[in-house]
């Protein structure tokens, strides 16, 4: 038994060791509650299984040994556990892969990758055709980006996919072949136990077969609340317009008049059962099977809140935070969410954990730190623990561009890129990207070379010199989309004379860093060299 001592404490790892928080600062205890490695971390995240534990110190992220000692110095903008050998880092708005040496085994260059999977394959994403794909451990393409949305691969070796947006659902294998074809309105990874749980209440195995299919007799009330457990918590992916029912005699019509005709849980709710409340405050406040309404779902989450619901006093806390159906206030937000927490909620202790750093960096943003303004951007639109807020990220992402985050400074362009195709944003969305460029960030550079060479789809005029210029400074720090465009610019003579010998050097460049499509361009162009002499 330790006392309570902490303020946030995780749970232990295979090693015996936990990560904690007291007054703003992390370290780890024992199973005894002695303090092995001393609080002086801002953050500190439980130990991988090879004996390493993702810290930040200094607004920076690294990692450190058993002992406390700093292996792999702070200096990624975000880190995490390694697994499978390797860990995810962040550098300059890009993910990449580092090895327990911190040497960086795949260049962050990826847009949110996921982990490496038992069969040593990650999801990436391609953002120029918004796809998504596998990449190896070497940062090779191994199955092409193909797929409107993809699930990590289970350990039975499939992976969910949906090839086309709203489209079927099915699963594929380690080579990006369909092992079971898409026939699913929705569905779910596969389990340890082998099944997965797909549209119309059944389960399947790993050939597709039908092992187990639910014919519940269960009241249309009891149905009601399943459907909106599942919806609320996500269980079903990735079909965004369907909710998972587990009784077939809701899917017998259409799916929006049975909602509507359902009799939803009122009747217990207004009896005072705290779980029908928590959940007819999750209908309020998602519109589903109840009409949008925050305050009454506000209502509902504190009644059931007050009779020690741990889920209420959690939704309660939410609606505190972002002012939801209630005034902003974050003592009462702070307080539902310890309360939560001490029951045991997972979302909760993180959030009480975050409403601690979020009030640490207002401090640093107060006294001017510039990273400060831009980390509560981050936390605002990522959205810890479920949580956020578009409206509050982009006044932060204002402030720190305006201090000159460079940052910063390409997010609020891309803020006025999103409006509207009026002049005025357009000029201004150039502005802030002029500003970051100037600053050597690259992902600015290249998006200036995008926009003057692509002209009037981006309301200005066509500058292939403009083009030329920007794409040679970010090619210049390594950025392989910049190398594969200038490639683009000396086969086309754009901006630049004719010069297939350069163009065929920049299709390398970026070929060497894995980039497919220059792969792909360089082999076009010696293919087509090679007919020539033919």
């Amino acid at each position: 038994m330790i006392p309570p001592r902490f303020y946030f404490a995780n749970n232990f790892a295979a090693n015996g060791l936990a990560a904690v928080e007291e007054k703003g600062k992390w370290g780890f205890i024992n199973a005894r509650g002695e303090v092995v490695i001393p609080l002086r971390f801002q953050y500190a995240s439980n130990f991988s299984a090879n004996g390493l534990a993702a810290v930040r110190d200094n607004w920076k992220y690294g990692y450190i040994n058993e002992k406390g000692e700093m292996v792999i110095k702070p200096k990624f903008e975000e880190s995490g556990p390694f697994i499978n050998g390797l860990a995810r880092i962040k550098e300059k708005e890009r993910y990449g892969f580092i090895n327990e040496k911190g040497e960086i085994v795949i260049e962050p260059k990826l847009y949110w990758p996921g982990d490496f999977s038992d069969n040593g394959l990650a999801i990436y994403h391609d953002v120029e055709n918004w796809k998504w794909g596998f990449i190896n451990t070497q940062g090779e393409i191994v199955i092409e980006p193909r797929f409107a949305h993809v699930n990590d691969f289970a350990t039975n070796g499939l992976a969910l996919a949906q090839e086309k947006e709203y489209g079927e659902v099915g699963y594929i294998n380690s080579q990006g072949e369909w092992a079971i074809p898409p026939r699913f309105i929705a569905g779910s990874d596969f389990a340890d136990n082998g099944l997965a749980f797909v549209e119309e209440s059944e389960f399947i195995n790993a050939k597709g077969e039908t092992v187990v299919s639910v014919e519940s007799e269960d009241s249309v009330e009891d149905c009601s609340i399943e459907v909106l457990k599942n919806a609320q918590r996500k269980i079903i992916w990735p079909h965004p317009k369907e909710i998972p029912v587990l009784c077939k005699n809701l899917y017998e019509s259409d799916l929006e008049e049975d909602l509507e005709n359902v009799v939803w849980p009122h009747r217990e709710a207004e009896s005072g059962d705290a779980e029908a409340q928590k959940e007819l405050g999750w209908m309020h406040n998602r519109g589903i099977g109840a009409e949008e309404d925050k305050v009454k779902a506000t209502e509902w989450f504190r009644k059931a809140a007050e009779q020690g619901d741990k889920d209420g006093q959690f939704e309660l806390g939410k609606s505190y935070f972002f002012a939801r159906g209630v005034t902003q206030n974050d003592a009462e937000a702070e307080q539902w969410f310890k309360k939560s927490a001490e029951q045991g909620h997972i979302w909760a202790q993180d959030a009480v954990r975050q409403m601690k750093e979020v009030k640490l960096l207002k401090e640093s943003a107060n006294k001017g730190d510039i990273n400060a303004h831009y980390e509560l951007a981050r936390i605002y639109d990522v959205g810890w623990w479920e949580m956020k807020n578009e409206e509050i990220a982009k006044q932060w992402y204002k402030l720190a561009a305006e201090l000159g985050h460079a940052e910063a400074q390409v997010t609020v362009g891309k803020m006025y890129d999103q409006r509207d195709c009026s002049s005025k944003e357009k000029t201004e969305a150039m502005k802030w990207y002029k500003l970051a460029a100037a600053q050597g960030n690259v992902l600015a550079q290249r998006i200036l070379g995008i926009k003057y060479q692509c002209g009037c789809i981006y309301g200005i005029a066509v500058d292939y010199v403009e083009a030329e210029k920007w794409y040679r400074k970010a090619a210049e720090q390594g950025d392989d989309e910049a190398k594969l465009y200038l490639g683009e610019m000396y086969e086309k003579g754009q901006g630049v004379k004719v010069n297939q010998t350069e163009a065929m050097k920049w299709y390398k460049l970026a070929a060497e860093q894995g980039n497919w499509r220059a792969q792909a361009a360089l082999e076009a162009m010696i293919k087509r060299s090679e007919e020539k002499r033919q």
